[in-house]
């Protein structure tokens, strides 16, 4: 079981830094479109009809809350890649010491990064440690 936990705690980590290295373009590219020189671009979108929003406005207002709302998304995903690459770090960490206090931080993470692979890791770390001492849980 230390063998299959091991493997999936790799496995989550490098997950875990595909996934934060495609957060942080994401994030790029939301800071670029939410940048004042991509003004006019988003304006003449609008008016060409190649951007649509249900809000409510002048084109210069729709303008502005696009910009508003991209910069929004690059801040929440620099927030979550931020979150992911903890979990890869507490997936190796667990992986290189299996103590409760690492495997729960591993689950902890993973839940709250989206990436539910060094949870499954985690628990398989759990059945381990609770075979290797019997008094594990009183």
């Amino acid at each position: 079981m230390r063998k299959a936990s091991n493997i999936v705690l790799l496995v989550g980590a490098i997950v875990s830094y595909l996934l934060t290295a495609l957060f942080i373009i994401l994030s790029a590219i939301f800071f670029i479109l939410g940048s004042p020189d991509n003004e006019q671009f988003i304006i003449d979108g609008l008016n060409n009809g190649t951007i649509q929003t249900s809000f409510n406005g002048t084109v210069e207002e729709k303008a502005a809350f696009i910009q508003l709302l991209s910069t929004s998304f690059g801040i929440a995903f620099i927030i979550v890649a931020i979150l992911t690459l903890l979990s890869g770090f507490m997936s190796l960490s667990a992986r290189k010491k299996p103590t409760p206090t690492r495997l729960v931080l591993a689950i902890i993470f993973g839940a709250i990064s989206g990436v539910t692979v060094p949870i499954i890791g985690a628990v398989f770390g759990f059945i381990y440690l609770s075979k290797k001492t019997p008094t594990f849980y009183k």
